[in-house]
């Protein structure tokens, strides 16, 4: 027997939409939006600052800079790959999958003292 909706399985959800940020990929771009993430008001969204963090990642690694060899770069685009990483395991950590797929992703922060690690940590390796 046919299930009723074949695309839907147990623990699917989606995030909400968001507004895409549209900043140059660039090492600072990337450290101004993880010190924003660390303030108690920020400007943008953490579900924001992640997106941005994983396609800055994908640019790195497969993009339009992917023959640069400068290994800050490449540094910060691993500290991005950890950023979408973290942001996954927080989420399943701290919500059930009924949450998961009913609230606003735009709502949930991440410990802004993560920010704070992943800044001083690109400031260490890029800046």
């Amino acid at each position: 027997m046919a299930r009723k909706d074949p695309d839907k399985y147990l623990g699917r959800w989606d995030e909400t939409p968001f507004e895409k940020l549209t900043l140059p990929w660039e090492v600072k771009s990337f450290w101004r939006l993880l010190k924003i993430g660390s303030t108690p008001e920020p400007e943008y969204t953490h579900q924001q600052i992640v997106d941005w963090s994983a396609r800055f990642w994908w640019e790195v690694l497969e993009g339009s800079m992917s023959e640069n060899d400068d290994e800050a770069l490449k540094a910060a685009a691993d500290i991005a790959q950890d950023i979408e990483a973290q942001w996954d395991l927080f989420l399943v950590e701290s919500f059930s999958l009924k949450e998961l797929q009913t609230m606003n992703y735009g709502s949930v922060s991440l410990p802004k003292e993560w920010f704070q690690e992943w800044s001083d940590g690109l400031s260490n390796i890029a800046l």
